[in-house]
C-alpha cells in the first residue's frame, strides 16, 4: 500500500505542481471539453497565484516519499487547484487534500461556507464530497464550468477575534476584566480587546466590530494582520472546543472610549492599561493570552509572524 503524506507546499515544489496539474487535466478534461477547450485549460495556469498561495501557506501537497503526487489549496473564499497524478486516482488522495484545505480555510477565516469553481468533468467528485451546485457559468474563453459550494460544520463551540493594539511607543493595550461581574473584590485578569464571532461574520469583521464597541477605535479589516491563535477544550458557559484568533493593529495613539460595551461587558470592565514588553515580563498578574510577552517582543523588533503562530491555551 502506498503511503501518502499531506504537507504544506514548498516553493521548490512549483515545477512538479504544474506538471501534476497538466497531467491531471490532460487525462480527465477531454471527457467534458472539446480539444480546443482542453488546450486552453492546459495553458491557463497562473504561476503567480500558486507562488502567492505557497507564500501564504494556503497550498497543500500529497507526497509519496519526496515526490509530489497531488495538490490542493484555497484563495479568498474558494478552493483552488485540486489535482492528483492520473496514475494515482481513486485512492482517496484528492479527498484527503480537500479535507485538509477545508479545515485550514475554516480555521483561518472562521467561514461557515466554502466555494469552488469546478470543471465539468470534476462535478461527481465535488458532489461526493458534499458540494452543491450553485450555477453553471462561462469562463473567459466561453467554456462552461460550475460554481459549487459546501457548508462547513463548525469545529468550535465558540470562535473569538481579538486584537493586539500596539501604539507608537511599542505598548500593547489590555483590558482589565473582573473575574466576577460587578465585584471588584473578586480579582481580575488582563485581556486583549475582542470577543465572539457572530453567525455569518468573518474573523476580521468581528475584530473591527469589537474594536469599535470596546475601545471606540475605528479600523478597517485590511488594516489588521493575523499574527496568532490559541485554542482548546473548556467547560465554561459552553462546553467544547474554543479558538481565539489574534490580529495586530498598529496605532500612533488612542484614547479608549468604552461607551459601546454591552451590559454584560460593562459589568466586567475595570479599566485598561498600555503594557510594554518589560511590563508583561515582570508582572505577576494574569494576562491572556499566554505567550503575549514573547509575541509582542517579536512584533516590536520588526519580526511579526508571517504565518499566525500558536499560543498556549489558557483553559486547561
Amino acid at each position: 500500500m502506498v503511503e501518502i503524506r499531506i504537507d504544506v507546499a514548498d516553493p521548490s515544489d512549483l515545477p512538479r505542481l504544474i506538471a501534476v496539474r497538466y497531467a491531471a487535466l490532460a487525462a480527465q478534461a477531454p471527457s467534458a471539453y472539446s480539444a480546443t477547450e482542453v488546450e486552453t485549460l492546459l495553458g491557463d495556469v497562473d504561476e503567480d497565484e500558486l507562488r502567492r498561495m505557497i507564500r501564504d501557506r494556503q497550498l497543500f501537497v500529497a507526497r509519496v516519499g519526496t515526490e509530489v503526487v497531488g495538490l490542493a489549496g484555497w484563495r479568498g473564499d474558494r478552493v483552488r487547484h485540486v489535482y492528483v497524478d492520473p496514475d494515482l486516482t481513486r485512492r482517496g488522495i484528492a479527498s484527503r487534500l480537500l479535507q485538509r484545505v477545508e479545515a485550514d480555510y475554516q480555521d483561518r477565516t472562521g467561514a461557515d461556507e466554502v466555494r469552488v469553481g469546478v470543471a465539468l468533468h470534476a462535478k461527481p467528485f465535488y458532489a461526493a464530497n458534499g458540494y452543491r451546485l450553485v450555477e453553471q457559468a462561462a469562463a473567459w474563453d466561453g467554456s462552461a464550468y460550475l460554481r459549487m459550494a459546501k457548508p462547513l460544520t463548525p469545529a468550535y463551540v465558540r470562535r473569538s477575534a481579538r486584537v493586539l493594539v500596539v501604539d507608537s511607543a511599542d505598548r500593547v493595550l489590555l483590558i482589565r476584566s473582573l473575574t466576577v461581574a460587578g465585584d471588584p473584590h473578586s480579582g481580575h485578569i488582563w485581556l486583549t480587546p475582542g470577543g465572539g464571532v457572530e453567525p455569518g461574520e468573518s474573523l476580521p469583521a468581528a475584530a473591527v466590530r469589537e474594536l469599535a464597541e470596546e475601545l471606540g477605535l475605528r479600523a478597517a479589516a485590511e488594516e489588521l494582520t493575523p499574527v496568532a491563535y490559541s485554542g482548546g477544550h473548556a467547560d465554561l458557559w459552553l462546553s467544547g472546543l474554543f479558538r481565539d484568533d489574534f490580529f495586530l493593529h498598529r496605532v500612533t495613539s488612542h484614547e479608549v472610549d468604552p461607551a459601546g460595551l454591552t451590559e454584560l461587558e460593562r459589568s466586567h470592565y475595570a479599566g485598561y492599561r498600555w503594557w510594554t514588553v518589560a511590563d508583561l515580563g515582570a508582572t505577576t498578574e494574569t494576562v491572556y493570552p499566554f505567550g503575549l510577552a514573547e509575541l509582542l517582543a517579536e512584533i516590536v523588533a520588526g519580526r511579526p509572524p508571517v504565518i499566525p503562530v500558536e499560543l498556549p491555551w489558557h483553559h486547561g
